[in-house]
């Protein structure tokens, strides 16, 4: 059965999956089944029907105590502190220094924390209304999820694994376009739908990577698509993957997941190669996106 797309609004999405899927931390399954539907035009896969969640599900911690099993700041930031670090090298220090620094679904601000002294402000924009006197006692200024920041109040944006989670990613991306000032740089990332487990070990690993919270699964050029139409130009595409090769092989024989280091046989060398092996297949398990605002048009007068 073919249906419309929720994105592009075009004819010709079919089913790629059918079943129970993830509805918070492993072992977490959802009480009815779903279909993960696929667009023949823009290429996304979205769930059909998207779950009856009201926004109060993000903005009052149910989502934190689903997925985290705790809504603590500090167990957010013992989780998520080791992923900056390369973040940061990723984007480059001499691109944040003194400059307006906006991060769109910052958690518990594992990001915002490390940049704090390099970047002249840093803008926290989280529906999660628990963390924002956190955020704001660590010199954060703080937006809740969709209140309006600014217009061309940033110099560059991030956000990392949260368009997967709105209901309208368009919007969403236009409302990070309106932030940047004009030449302004938006960094995204999020989960990769043809990462290497995917084509692996589709099977097994489908109901883990399908799940309640995540609405959209994007691969590259589903991800740029909606990026430029959202009015996007100069953007590039490409991959990032977290885990190592002891994640992959522990998945291939547990059929769950293990976490980093968990297999003490490859060393830090054959890590790199194996992610730098799956970035450049596009088999990564996340898609990074850098695109620029365009500079405003000069009119020229006679």
């Amino acid at each position: 059965m073919r249906g419309i797309c929720k994105l592009c609004k075009t004819s010709g999405s079919i089913p790629v999956f059918e079943g129970k899927i993830r509805a918070g931390s492993f072992g977490s399954i959802s009480d009815r089944h779903y279909s993960v539907m696929e667009c023949a035009h823009c290429g996304v896969q979205f769930l059909d029907p998207f779950p009856d969640m009201q926004q109060d599900f993000y903005e009052s911690g149910q989502y934190r105590q689903a997925y985290n099993n705790t809504i603590d700041v500090n167990a957010f930031l013992k989780k998520y502190d080791d992923d900056q670090i390369p973040r940061l090298h990723r984007i480059g220090i001499h691109n944040l220094r003194g400059k307006v620094i906006g991060d769109f679904g910052c958690g518990g601000g594992s990001f915002l924390d490390l940049i704090r002294g390099v970047a002249d402000q840093t803008i926290a924009i989280e529906p999660f209304q628990h963390y924002h006197s956190f955020l704001k006692d660590r010199a954060h200024k703080v937006f809740k999820w969709g209140q309006d920041v600014p217009e061309e109040m940033l110099d560059l944006s991030v956000s990392f694994d949260a368009i997967e989670h709105v209901e309208d990613p368009i919007n969403f991306l236009k409302e990070i376009y309106r932030s940047l000032k004009p030449g302004g740089v938006a960094h995204l990332v999020t989960p990769n739908r043809n990462e290497i487990l995917m084509q692996l070990h589709r099977e097994h690993y489908s109901g883990f990577f399908y799940r309640t919270a995540h609405l959209w699964y994007f691969e590259g050029r589903s991800l740029a698509w909606a990026v430029c139409k959202a009015g996007f130009v100069d953007v590039e595409v490409t991959y990032y993957h977290k885990y190592d090769l002891s994640n992959t092989f522990c998945w291939l024989r547990d059929n769950r997941p293990s976490g980093i280091g968990k297999i003490n046989l490859f060393d830090d060398r054959l890590n790199h190669q194996w992610r730098e092996f799956l970035r450049e297949n596009g088999w990564a398990d996340s898609i990074w996106i850098v695109a620029r605002k365009e500079y405003k048009k000069r009119t020229h007068h006679v």
